[in-house]
C-alpha cells in the first residue's frame, strides 16, 4: 500500500462521521470509491498487429470527498487478503460486478487518426468501439447510416495495411532494443576507462632510495 493510501486511510477515519450524510459513493470507510474499465495499450499485441492494441483493466479510483489532492488511481488489486479491494470496497466493487460490460480488445476509434473527433463519437454512440468492431459491422447496420459504409472499407483497409506493415515494425523495434543494449554497454565501458584512468594518474611512484 502507498503512503498516500494509507493517509487516505487516516482521513477517512477521521471523517466517518461528520461525512455520513453526504450523498457519495462510500460507505463505513469514509472514501469515494470509483471502480471503473481503464483502456491500457498493450505494447506486444500492438507491435504484433502493427497498429495500436489496448485492452480493459478493471481499475480503482480512491479519494477523500474535498481533498482534491488525495487521489489514487491504480489497477484493482484482488484476492483473500482483507485489504484487498474487493473485501476492502466489497460494497462498490460488487456493484461494479454487477454493471459491468465486457470488456473490449482493439484499437478505440478516439485513437484512430483517420477520423475526426465527432466521427468518433458518432461510432461510440453507435457501440462501435474499436477499429475492429468498425471493420465488422453487418452490411445491414451499415445501410442504415450514411458514411458508415465508406468507414468500414477506410478500417478494414488499415488493419489489413498495419498487419503486412507488423513484421517489419517488430524488426525495427528488434534493431532499436539492441541498438540501445550496445550504447548503454558502451557507456558503462567509457565510465569504467575513465575511472581507471583516473586511478591510474592519481597513483604516484614511489622515490628511489639513494646508494
Amino acid at each position: 500500500m502507498s503512503d498516500l493510501e494509507m493517509r487516505l486511510d487516516a482521513q477517512a477515519n477521521e471523517m466517518v462521521g461528520a461525512q455520513m450524510g453526504q450523498q457519495q459513493q462510500r460507505t463505513s470507510h469514509g472514501l469515494f470509491v470509483e471502480f471503473y474499465q481503464h483502456a491500457v495499450q498493450d505494447k506486444e499485441k500492438s507491435l504484433a498487429e502493427g497498429r495500436p492494441i489496448f485492452v480493459e483493466l478493471p481499475y480503482v479510483k480512491i479519494m477523500v470527498p474535498g481533498d482534491k489532492d488525495s487521489i489514487v488511481e491504480r489497477p484493482i488489486r484482488t484476492g483473500l487478503n482483507p485489504r484487498d479491494d474487493n473485501n476492502r470496497f466489497n460494497v462498490e466493487y460488487n456493484a461494479f460486478l454487477n454493471n459491468m460490460d465486457q470488456p473490449v480488445e482493439g484499437t478505440p476509434v478516439e485513437e484512430w487518426n483517420h477520423i475526426s473527433k465527432s466521427q468518433a463519437m458518432e461510432l461510440q454512440a453507435l457501440n462501435i468501439k474499436t477499429v475492429e468492431m468498425l471493420a465488422d459491422v453487418n452490411d445491414v447496420q451499415v445501410s442504415k447510416f450514411m458514411g458508415l459504409a465508406d468507414l468500414k472499407k477506410r478500417a478494414i483497409s488499415w488493419i489489413d495495411l498495419a498487419a503486412k506493415d507488423a513484421p517489419i515494425a517488430f524488426m525495427q523495434s528488434q534493431l532499436e532494443e539492441r541498438d540501445n543494449a550496445i550504447s548503454a554497454l558502451e557507456n558503462v565501458m567509457l565510465e569504467m576507462r575513465e575511472e581507471l584512468a583516473g586511478l591510474k594518474g592519481g597513483t604516484k611512484k614511489k622515490p628511489k632510495k639513494e646508494d
